[in-house]
C-alpha cells in the first residue's frame, strides 16, 4: 500500500468517517479494504530421513543419508462485497461512468447498446496453490585417524556424492460470485465469464518446474598437536539449469586454516582467556541463479488476442531464447576470524572480517530486441563487497535456578558493483524492487526527487537539464 498509493491520502475525515476516494472508478478506503479483504495461508510441511552407517574397518565408515521432502502451501484471498474491486464491478451510477469503467460488460454482438452490471451478487476469491517434493540422496565415506608418538597428528577425511530431485507445481484459481455473508453460495454470470475469456483471462492456471543436481565433494583436515589445524574442500556439481556448453559442470574449492592458540605452552598458566583461536580462508564458491533458460523455454498458450473467444486456437510462445552460455554465479571469498572467551567463556567474542569478489552474476539485460528479446538472462555483471561482522555472547547470571544470557549481533558492508552489460533507463531504477548502478550497492532503491506541489496541487520533481 506504501508503495502504491499516495502519502496525502488520510483514512478519516474531519469529523471521523471513513474518507474515501475515487479509485477504479470506485470508492476506496485503506481501512475499508483492510476489511473487506482477508488472505489466509495454510503450509503443510512433511519431511521423512532416513540414515545408515556402517563400519567397514578401524577408522572408516561408510555413510547413507536419504530424505523425501513434501511442501503444500496454500493461499486464499477473500475479496468481499464491500471491497474497492468488487465494488469496481459494480461502478455504474452514471452515464460517463459507465461509456469508462472497463469492469463493465459490453456485449460484443451489439457495440453501440449500453454496458452492464455483470458481477451483481458476491465478492471474489483468489486461491493459490504450491507443491514441492524433494528428494536428496548422499553418500560418503569418512576416515578419522590420529597417530604419532604422543598422538600429535590427527588426519579427518571426508568424501561422497549428492543427488537432488525438485519438483514444483503451482495452480491458480479465480472464482467469481462468491457470496460471503449468505454461505459462501456461488452465483456466477455467464456474461461476466464470457468478458473475462475474451480479455485472456483464463481464470486458472497451472505450471511445472523440475529441477535435477548432483554433486561429488571431499575434504580432508589436518591437526597438529592440537594447535594447528589446515582443510582443503573441494566439490563438482551439476544443473539442469545451467549451460549445456561445458557450463553445467562446475569444480569449486575452499583452503583454510586455524590455529588454536589457547593450546600453547604460554597460554596455560593464565585464567583471563578460555578460548582463543584465529581462523582463516580463501576459496571459490557457485550458486544456481534466478534463470533457467539453458535451453529455449517454450510454453503453449492460447491465441487470447481474437476478440471471438470461438475461434481461438493452441499454440506456442517462445518465452526465453537459449542462452547455451549460462553458468553458475561465482565468487572468491577471503576470511579472517578471531574467536575470544574470557572467564571460562561468560564472555565470548568472535569476529569476522571477509572480502567476496563476485562474478557471472545472473539478470536481465536490456537489449536493441535484435535476436528476439528485449530482455534477455545472463551472466553479466561483477560485485564485490567487503564487510566486518561481530557477536558478542555473555552469560550474565549462570545459576541451577536462574540462567540469563546476552547477544549481540553488529555487521557492517560496503558493496560496489563493478561491471554490468547494460546501462540501465531512469524508469527502470525507481521500481520498487530496487536498481542496479556501476559504483552502488545491488538493488538499491532509487527514486525522483519531490520538489513540492505547484499551484495546482500537482507534484513536482527534480528533471534533467
Amino acid at each position: 500500500y506504501a508503495l502504491n498509493t499516495s502519502r496525502a491520502l488520510r483514512p478519516y475525515d474531519n469529523d471521523g468517517f471513513y474518507e474515501t476516494y475515487r479509485q477504479n472508478w470506485a470508492p476506496f478506503n485503506i481501512l475499508n479494504e483492510l476489511d473487506n479483504n482477508n488472505m489466509t495461508l495454510d503450509v503443510k510441511d512433511i519431511k521423512l530421513q532416513a540414515d545408515f552407517e556402517y563400519k567397514l574397518m578401524d577408522g572408516l565408515k561408510f555413510n547413507s543419508s536419504a530424505a523425501l521432502r513434501y511442501v503444500i502451501s496454500d493461499r486464499d484471498h477473500d475479496v468481499r462485497e464491500g471491497s474497492n474491486v468488487v465494488q469496481a464491478f459494480r461502478a455504474a451510477e452514471t452515464t460517463v461512468v459507465k461509456d469508462q469503467n472497463i469492469y463493465l460488460y459490453q456485449d460484443p454482438d451489439h457495440l453501440d447498446g449500453e454496458k452492464e452490471v455483470v458481477l451483481k451478487d458476491g465478492g471474489i476469491w483468489y486461491r493459490y496453490q504450491n507443491k514441492m517434493t524433494a528428494i536428496n540422496w548422499r553418500n560418503s565415506f569418512s576416515y578419522d585417524k590420529i597417530f604419532g608418538k604422543n598422538g600429535q597428528h590427527e588426519i579427518n577425511a571426508f568424501a561422497g556424492s549428492e543427488i537432488r530431485v525438485i519438483d514444483r507445481d503451482f495452480s491458480a484459481q479465480d472464482t467469481y460470485g462468491i457470496m460471503y455473508d449468505n454461505g459462501y453460495l456461488g452465483n456466477p454470470n455467464h456474461k461476466l465469464y464470457r468478458k473475462l475469456f475474451a480479455e485472456g483471462d483464463a481464470l486458472f492456471k497451472r505450471g511445472y518446474e523440475k529441477e535435477r543436481n548432483v554433486g561429488f565433494f571431499a575434504r580432508v583436515n589436518y591437526t597438529y598437536d592440537g594447535k594447528y589445524t589446515a582443510s582443503l574442500t573441494g566439490r563438482y556439481d551439476a544443473s539442469n539449469q545451467q549451460g549445456q556448453s561445458g557450463a553445467m559442470w562446475l569444480p569449486t574449492w575452499t583452503a583454510s586454516g586455524k590455529w588454536n592458540i589457547i593450546q600453547e605452552e604460554w597460554m596455560m598458566n593464565q585464567t583471563t582467556f578460555s578460548d582463543l583461536s584465529l581462523r582463516g580462508s580463501y576459496g571459490l564458491t557457485a550458486t544456481a541463479g534466478p534463470a533457467s533458460n539453458s535451453s529455449a523455454v517454450f510454453k503453449n498458450a492460447l491465441t487470447v488476442s481474437r476478440f471471438d473467444p470461438n475461434t481461438r486456437e493452441v499454440g506456442m510462445q517462445i518465452e526465453n531464447l537459449k542462452n547455451g552460455d549460462l553458468t553458475w554465479e561465482k565468487q572468491y571469498e577471503a576470511n579472517i576470524g578471531l574467536d575470544m572467551g574470557l572467564f571460562k567463556n561468560r564472555i565470548y567474542l568472535s569476529t569476522d572480517i571477509y572480502q567476496r569478489q563476485a562474478f557471472d552474476l545472473v539478470d536481465q539485460v536490456r537489449t536493441s530486441g535484435i535476436g528476439g528479446e528485449t530482455y534477455k538472462w545472463g551472466n553479466n555483471a561483477d560485485m564485490t563487497t567487503k564487510g566486518v561482522e561481530l557477536s558478542l555472547t555473555t552469560r550474565n547470571i549462570d545459576t541451577k535456578s536462574f540462567k540469563w544470557t546476552s547477544n549481540l549481533n553488529v555487521s557492517y558492508y560496503d558493496q560496489k558493483i563493478k561491471k554490468l552489460s547494460y546501462t540501465p533507463r531512469a524508469f527502470d531504477l525507481i521500481a520498487k524492487t530496487g536498481g542496479n548502478v556501476v559504483g552502488k550497492p545491488r538493488n538499491v532503491l532509487y527514486s525522483y526527487e519531490f520538489t513540492g506541489l505547484n499551484s495546482e496541487g500537482l507534484p513536482t520533481y527534480v528533471m534533467a537539464d
